[in-house]
C-alpha cells in the first residue's frame, strides 16, 4: 500500500505555532507581592558548580511588602546549603524557578538541580540521602516506601510532539503522527528528512506515547526496532538532538520547553493546542522525599502545593490537580 511522503499539509486555520513559553522575563508573582522579573533560561546552576544560578531581580517596593505575603513559610538559617533537587528532567525547570524565586524573599536557602539522574536514579539518591528532593514520574513502589520515603502528585505535564524550529509545520493529525513514529512517512513539506529521536523503550514518555492508542503502540513498536536513529537517554538529551537536528521530531514535556525556554516547534493535535488537561497525553509529576526531612525541605513543599505557586506553574507549561 502506498503512503504519503510528505507532512504538513494539515493545518488548522485558527492554530498558530506554539511559543517555547513566555517571555525571557515574566513577573512570578507569589500572592500580592510581585517579585519584578525572573529568568527563565536553563543555566541553573547544577550540582558539579558548572555554571551559577542567575539572581532573581526584586523590586524595592516588593522587598518592602515581602511581609505582608501570603506564603509565609518558616525561614531556614542562613547558613543552611542549597536545596539539591533531581529526577525526572521535565520537572527541574520548574523547581529551580521555584526555588530561586523562594530563596530571593529568604524563604528558602536555594536549590540545586541535579541532571540525568531519571526517576529511578532520583529516588534511589533521595533514599541514599544523596539528595533532598526528587521528581518522579509515577508513584512510588511499596518496597520504595518501605525504605522510608514518601510521595504526592503535585502536577502534570502535556507531553508534546516536537520537532525543529525551521520545520513547517504547524498542526498535525493523530494518523500521520502514528506514520512518522512508525516510519511511512520520512519527509515534511518542504522535502527536508524527518529525522526521528526516540528515548529508551521502557522510558516514561515511551510508554505515555505508546498510550495514545493502538496504532500508535504499534508505531511505537516499530520505531524501537529501527537501526541507525538516536536514543536520548535523558530528557535534556531529547531537548538538545530535537534543537540541534533540522526536521527533528520526537516527544518532550511542555514544562521542560518552557520553563527552560528551548527554542522548539510544538504542533498542535487533530484540532487541540499542546496547553491544558485536553492534551490527551499527561506526564505524571510526585514530589518525592524521606519521611523525616529537615525542616527546610518541609518548607519548600509547602510552597510547591500553595495557590501561588499553582499559578505560577500553570503558565509555563504544567497542570495542577484540583486542591480541595
Amino acid at each position: 500500500m502506498a503512503h504519503a511522503s510528505c507532512i504538513g499539509s494539515y493545518v488548522i486555520p485558527a492554530a498558530r505555532t506554539i511559543d517555547p513559553g513566555p517571555a525571557r522575563h515574566v513577573p512570578a508573582c507569589l500572592g500580592p507581592v510581585c517579585l519584578g522579573p525572573v529568568s527563565l533560561g536553563h543555566d541553573a546552576e547544577e550540582a558539579s558548580g558548572s555554571s551559577i544560578v542567575r539572581a532573581v531581580g526584586i523590586t524595592r517596593r516588593a522587598a518592602t511588602a515581602a511581609a505582608v505575603l501570603t506564603l509565609a513559610l518558616p525561614r531556614p538559617a542562613r547558613a543552611a546549603p542549597a536545596l539539591r533537587i533531581g529526577g525526572t528532567g521535565s520537572a527541574l525547570g520548574g523547581m529551580q524557578l521555584l526555588g530561586d524565586t523562594l530563596a530571593a524573599l529568604g524563604l528558602c536557602p536555594g536549590v540545586k538541580t541535579v541532571r540525568d539522574l531519571g526517576t529511578v536514579g532520583g529516588i534511589r539518591a533521595v533514599a541514599a540521602g544523596a539528595i533532598d528532593l526528587s521528581v518522579s514520574a509515577r508513584p512510588l513502589t511499596a518496597e520504595e516506601r518501605a525504605t522510608g520515603l514518601r510521595d504526592r502528585l503535585y502536577a502534570t505535564t502535556p507531553l508534546v510532539f516536537a520537532t525543529h524550529p525551521t520545520t513547517p509545520v504547524e498542526a498535525i493529525t493523530h494518523d500521520q503522527a502514528v506514520a512518522i513514529i512508525g516510519g511511512t512517512m520520512g519527509e515534511w513539506l518542504d522535502g527536508t528528512p524527518v529525522r526521528l529521536s526516540r528515548r529508551p523503550g521502557r522510558d516514561a514518555d515511551t510508554l505515555i506515547l505508546a498510550g495514545l492508542s493502538p496504532d500508535m503502540a504499534a508505531a511505537v513498536a516499530v520505531l524501537q526496532q529501527r537501526e541507525g536513529l538516536s536514543t536520548a537517554a535523558s530528557d535534556h538529551d531529547q531537548a538538545a538532538v530535537l534543537e540541534a537536528s533540522r526536521g527533528s521530531f520526537g516527544v518532550i514535556t511542555l514544562a521542560l520547553v518552557r520553563t527552560e525556554r528551548r527554542p522548539l516547534r510544538v504542533p498542535w493535535l487533530d484540532g487541540y493546542a499542546p496547553d491544558g488537561a485536553n492534551w490527551p497525553m499527561q506526564k505524571t509529576l510526585y514530589a518525592v522525599t524521606r519521611v523525616t526531612s529537615a525542616p527546610a525541605v518541609q518548607a519548600f513543599l509547602e510552597s510547591l502545593f500553595s495557590p501561588d505557586t499553582a499559578a505560577l506553574l500553570t503558565a509555563l507549561g504544567h497542570v495542577m490537580p484540583v486542591r480541595e
